[in-house]
């Protein structure tokens, strides 16, 4: 017996976005042996062989293979406040799509609390503007993002940006959500959390089995976390981090936290407990301000908070030193009252040995090391006198001229990292 099957084929440019999606019809024999013979072309159908063309990690087209229109996408400030601060969901003003005999239809998104897309309306084209205005099509979810009702087929199928704005598969009833693909059907993500069991220890659930009340901008949380001292943070160490980077970053954009909650199980058989703990807070930004004075310092930030970024996790613990600051494995430890000189040059070019900020310290463990994985090269150049210019200083130079910027009266650190030596401490 045959039965007719469909395969969808995903292809994915050198930052992981999906560029290209296909679909292939095939006939399924029974057997015995079972077979799937597939087509060696595309479907010919409509949107069934797409390119995607993206800005940052919002798409703003599709085009269909000889590169001619097949739909576009307008976006604006999503549930963040800015452009793509919250991965865009809730931020798609307009969809256009192509019709036929050339033409151009627009739709403008409503939305509910969630940036789920709850329905469309009509926009003015040209030559037609007596249906301007009307409400075009209406969505209705279930809690996981399935599709309960629909109303204004084609238009409301044609739009693929639905619930959480992401785009939807309708053949693989698949939403993508830019790092992870996620099935509405079953409430779950089809691969593992890339942030492991730090995440929660449901490595394919969906924002803690409530939809309703949060959502995940990419499907990939990544973030700079200080996690509390015992269950309590009574250091305030968070505000602590927090802080060091506001200052620096300055007005560029203001900085918030999250704290993460968990249910966790401790004890074991019958004192087995659950208790809702602290584990840390996500670190995340809103009102970001263009051409601000400290641009270079923030671009770097704000990849590192989760824009246009690698796959990465960074965390923040206080540490027990108060004469160093390390990072192992993108985990860095600081405490908030190290005590430490480091050599610097004044305006003449001295030497001049200077207590190290906290600020200072933190941007050169968490951006330098941690996110742009730079070293301390063990090369004559890298020591004093040698004459180099060490990678993590350089960068380091970078949160020191952005604070100088903000009228903080502060020197460049000395380019090289090996073999300074004062009485209190020697940088080997």
């Amino acid at each position: 017996m045959a039965v007719p099957a469909k395969r969808v084929q995903y292809s994915y440019d050198y930052r992981g976005r999906m560029v290209r999606r296909q679909v292939f019809s095939g006939t399924y024999n029974a057997g015995p042996p079972s077979t799937i013979n597939w087509s060696s072309t595309p479907d010919t159908a409509a949107g069934a062989d797409l390119i995607f063309l993206y800005d940052g990690w919002q798409c703003v087209a599709a085009l269909k293979p000889d590169q001619s229109l097949f739909q576009a996408y307008v976006w604006g400030a999503d549930l963040s406040g800015t452009m793509g601060g919250a991965g865009g969901v809730g931020g798609l003003v307009m969809f256009r799509r192509v019709v036929a005999g050339g033409g151009t239809e627009t739709y403008f998104s409503t939305y509910d609390g969630n940036g789920n897309v709850t329905g469309l309306v009509k926009g003015e084209d040209a030559g037609v503007s007596s249906s301007a205005g009307s409400v075009s099509a209406r969505y209705e979810y279930g809690p996981f993002g399935t599709l309960l009702r629909i109303s204004g087929e084609p238009v409301a199928l044609d739009n693929p940006f639905r619930f959480s704005t992401k785009y939807h598969d309708d053949t693989a009833d698949l939403m993508y959500y830019g790092f992870r693909y996620y099935n509405p059907s079953t409430g779950r993500w089809l691969s593992r959390d890339p942030l492991e069991e730090k995440g929660g220890f449901n490595l394919y659930g969906f924002v803690y089995n409530n939809p309703q009340r949060y959502s995940d901008p990419l499907g990939l949380r990544i973030y700079i976390t200080a996690p509390p001292v015992g269950g309590l943070d009574y250091t305030r160490f968070d505000d602590y981090v927090l802080n060091g980077f506001q200052r620096i970053i300055g007005d560029c954009a203001k900085l918030r936290k999250t704290p993460i909650i968990r249910q966790v199980e401790t004890g074991f058989l019958f004192w087995k407990k659950t208790e809702t703990r602290l584990l840390g807070w996500e670190l995340d930004f809103t009102d970001q301000k263009l051409n601000c004075v400290c641009s270079p310092c923030w671009k770097w930030l704000k990849l590192a908070l989760g824009d246009h970024l690698p796959k990465k996790d960074i965390y923040i613990h206080r540490g027990d030193e108060l004469d160093n600051a390390s990072e192992f494995r993108d985990n860095i430890y600081i405490n908030e009252n190290l005590s430490f000189e480091l050599p610097t040059l004044d305006a003449s070019g001295n030497v001049v040995w200077e207590n190290a900020p906290f600020d200072v310290v933190l941007w050169h463990e968490v951006i330098g090391h941690g996110y742009r994985d730079l070293k301390h090269p063990k090369d004559r150049s890298n020591r004093q006198g040698g004459g180099g210019r060490d990678p993590t200083i350089v960068e380091e130079n970078n949160a020191r001229n952005c604070l100088r910027l903000q009228g903080v009266r502060i020197n460049d650190r000395v380019p090289t990292y090996y073999r300074w030596k004062n009485s209190l401490r020697t940088c080997n």
